[in-house]
């Protein structure tokens, strides 16, 4: 797991980018992974996804990863 924490830091050409701390999952079972695919009317329509997202503020990562299960495949 690796968190760069809400950071300030230099982007391309000078512009401030902001750094934001993210999770994502890679759930298997018997060589398959748990993915899904996004609706095709949807921004990346089509495309398959692994759990995950942002780290809101007052979540350690295992609880975003958690939220973000719950939210995308509706698992506890």
């Amino acid at each position: 797991m690796c968190d760069l924490g809400p950071q300030r830091g230099r982007g391309e050409r000078g512009r401030g980018v902001e750094r934001i701390s993210v999770v994502c999952g890679l759930i298997e079972r018997d060589g398959k992974l748990l993915a899904a695919r996004r609706p095709f009317g949807a921004s990346n329509g089509g495309l398959w996804e692994l759990p995950g997202g942002k780290v809101k503020e007052g979540e350690t990562p295992q609880q975003a990863l958690a939220r973000e299960v719950a939210e995308e495949f509706g698992l506890n």
